[in-house]
């Protein structure tokens, strides 16, 4: 999952499925570790999301070039405020 915000202190945050002990004899472990994630992640989203019901939560091509084109755009778009 990636978020990124306007805020220029915590511009971007990632946070990954993936776990460390990606090796055949901890299989279990990984998987149990990828739940756990994959949770965390879900919770987030839904903080987010009702915290801030018009930010976008998805992903395509387009939305990413007109972030990378045009961050305050997007954020206009999105039903923010530009400060």
């Amino acid at each position: 999952m990636m978020i990124h915000s306007k805020n220029p202190i915590l511009p971007k945050m990632r946070i990954s499925r993936t776990h460390e002990l990606d090796t055949v004899g901890h299989s279990e472990q990984n998987a149990l570790e990828g739940d756990r994630k994959r949770n965390l992640i879900l919770n987030i989203l839904e903080e987010l999301e009702q915290r801030h019901p018009n930010a976008v939560y998805e992903y395509s091509k387009e939305l990413e070039e007109l972030w990378t084109k045009d961050k305050m755009l997007f954020i206009r778009i999105a039903g923010f405020t530009v400060d």
